[in-house]
């Protein structure tokens, strides 16, 4: 998988040296990066237009959009090893803990509060 400034995302196949999927327009701003799930059947990308991407790779299609977890541009984006959860950081030090079942914030930590564990 690959993300552009142009605001595209495409996916490659590595055996065969082609283009599998391309979507341009796949945000409203720049989009930043992307992170896949372990089986790679989802995409997660984040943009500055401030939402989070689910990807469907073998629809070739958009899932769903998260758009209530930031109010800055969304700057990274990490699935975690159970699958389960999605972390995303924004440019102003928000990094939200995602539930990818439930589509939801779960809890949000900001660079100010250091005193925190996950």
């Amino acid at each position: 998988m690959t993300v552009s400034r142009d605001m595209s995302l495409k996916a490659l196949d590595i055996s065969s040296k082609t283009e599998y999927m391309s979507m341009q327009g796949a945000h409203d701003g720049r989009i930043y990066a992307v992170a896949m799930n372990s089986t790679g059947t989802h995409a997660y990308t984040v943009s500055e237009d401030r939402t989070v991407k689910v990807w469907n790779i073998a629809a070739k299609s958009l899932e769903d959009t998260w758009s209530n977890g930031h109010k800055a541009e969304v700057m990274c984006v990490a699935v975690g090893v159970s699958g389960q959860f999605l972390y995303t950081g924004d440019q102003d030090g928000l990094l939200n803990q995602w539930s990818i079942p439930e589509k939801r914030v779960l809890k949000g930590h900001s660079h100010r509060n250091n005193d925190e564990t996950w």
